[in-house]
């Protein structure tokens, strides 16, 4: 969502709380928070597509005859909760995040299902979006004068 600047209602409360002054708020700035996650025991599939289908984690290489082993479903209660992951091998608790290794952009995801208990907001970054013709606004050779 846009943050308009210091007349948008959405976000008083934060220009309040950012600045000294809420009337300097920068204009048409969105943010986002970097938060630190402890993953603890994770379970790693190789693609994210059976865990958005709620299937399988070594399904893929079922398939592609990697391996002749019918995959165990990644889920709690044999695939039936989606909001649990199974039972960490010879122990009595479940994992706690599931990482998807190779996605078609290349970057790893990670899903924590504790997010209350396991995540901690460290930065709140504010940043523009500038079209790569437009030139950038005066204030951006100052980062200061709008980054928070």
């Amino acid at each position: 969502v846009r943050d308009r600047g210091p007349g948008d209602k959405n976000f008083a409360a934060m220009h309040s709380r950012l600045r000294r002054d809420p009337k300097d708020a920068p204009e048409n700035v969105f943010y986002t928070l970097l938060c630190r996650v402890a993953l603890g025991y994770v379970e790693t599939i190789p693609d994210p597509g059976p865990a958005r289908q709620g299937l399988w984690g070594n399904l893929a290489k079922y398939v592609q005859g990697e391996t002749q082993d019918w995959p165990e479903p990644i889920f709690a209660n044999n695939g039936k909760n989606r909001r649990e992951l199974r039972i960490v091998p010879d122990n009595d608790f479940p994992h706690h995040a599931l990482v998807c290794a190779h996605t078609r952009t290349g970057f790893r995801e990670f899903v924590s299902f504790h997010g209350r208990e396991y995540t901690c907001p460290v930065f709140l970054i504010a940043y523009r979006r500038c079209s790569p013709r437009a030139p950038a606004p005066a204030s951006a050779t100052s980062p200061s004068t709008w980054l928070c």
